[in-house]
């Protein structure tokens, strides 16, 4: 997520709400100052801004409209941070409710008790989500970087992917985390920088939290040598585009087809979360299913589908002299 972007949209919306409190208030005042003997002015001399006033006042759906385009208009600017800081925040989802709910108690009078309230609400809710935005924004940044966690996120990626820019792998926990694993607690892995992803290295917790399980403890993300190896997994099979800033290429990184080689008999591929995936291979294989059966598969033979929570891989596979070949598999996740 660009950060920037994000922070643009924060302070327009500031902006925005603090012109409406502004206006209400300069409105208020006039109304308890009024000019000496104010000349009415008919319906058709009114200026074109005052007209406009009356008729926003009378037509209460309006509100919801406007209310409409501001989320559409939030959404084509900042797409990622608007679903995760409004769309999906459910105190902010509320804060608006309450907003448009004391918008629309507000006729031209005021009279009533409620509506005099209701003006009160609105004006509390308006403030309030722009503060919970700014704290929420801001809550990763309160975490200084961890010197203990970067000295060991340096060493393991240096030791693994000598000569192929460890240093990119190292820059993107920097800036995912400040080299943080866990929350301010010291236990909690951390899920504060982009809603659904976790640990130092920031992967997406729903889509491989299932291959994390099958690969076994050494791979649990809610361990820091857990969530550096199932960061190093995800970097070999989908390449660093898994923490790109742009949605679209993060996205399509973590949908590739998962690449394994099948080896001779007795050796089997590692395990690969399957559950509804398609399987296809450039030669004969036999797969082995979690629950222990096995079944057979091979180029151009149409296959019954399979379900399987994990699958791992054998070669069939022989040259012309009978020698056993390795095969290629490629996953396709759902």
């Amino acid at each position: 997520m660009n950060s920037l972007q994000g922070r643009w949209v924060d302070i327009v919306f500031v902006v925005i709400i603090m012109a409406i409190i502004g206006k209400k208030i300069f409105n208020d005042w006039r109304k308890k100052h009024p000019k000496a003997d104010p000349i009415p002015a008919s319906p058709t001399n009114k200026p074109w801004f005052k007209r406009f006033k009356e008729w926003w006042e009378k037509n209460e759906l309006l509100v919801v409209i406007a209310f409409l385009l501001f989320h559409l208009v939030g959404y084509a600017v900042a797409t990622e941070w608007w679903v995760t800081n409004i769309l999906l925040n459910w105190k902010i989802v509320l804060i608006q409710l309450a907003l448009v709910g004391f918008r629309l108690m507000i006729p031209g009078d005021g009279k009533p008790i409620h509506q005099k309230l209701a003006k009160a609400g609105w004006v509390v809710a308006a403030l309030a989500i722009p503060v919970v935005i700014f704290l929420q924004t801001n809550e990763v940044k309160a975490l200084p970087p961890d010197i203990t966690v970067q000295t060991t996120v340096e060493k393991f990626w240096e030791t693994n992917i000598p000569g192929r820019n460890p240093q990119q792998m190292i820059a993107i926990a920097e800036k995912e985390t400040q080299f943080n694993q866990f929350e301010k607690d010291g236990i909690t892995p951390l899920r504060s920088k982009r809603k659904g992803h976790v640990c130092v290295m920031q992967l997406e917790e729903e889509w491989w939290a299932p291959q994390a399980e099958v690969l076994g403890p050494d791979y649990d993300m809610s361990t820091l040598d857990g969530c550096l190896q199932m960061a190093l997994w995800v970097r070999e099979h989908m390449g660093v585009e898994a923490w790109s800033d742009n949605e679209e290429a993060r996205k399509n990184a973590n949908h590739k087809p998962i690449r394994v080689v099948a080896p001779v008999s007795p050796a089997w591929s590692e395990k690969i979360a399957l559950g509804n995936g398609e399987i296809s291979e450039d030669g004969p294989i036999v797969i082995l299913r979690y629950d222990g059966q096995t079944s057979e598969d091979a180029p151009g033979i149409q296959s019954p589908a399979i379900y399987s929570p994990w699958a791992q891989f054998q070669s069939r596979k022989e040259d012309e002299k009978g020698v056993p070949q390795t095969v290629n598999v490629t996953v396709s996740r759902k």
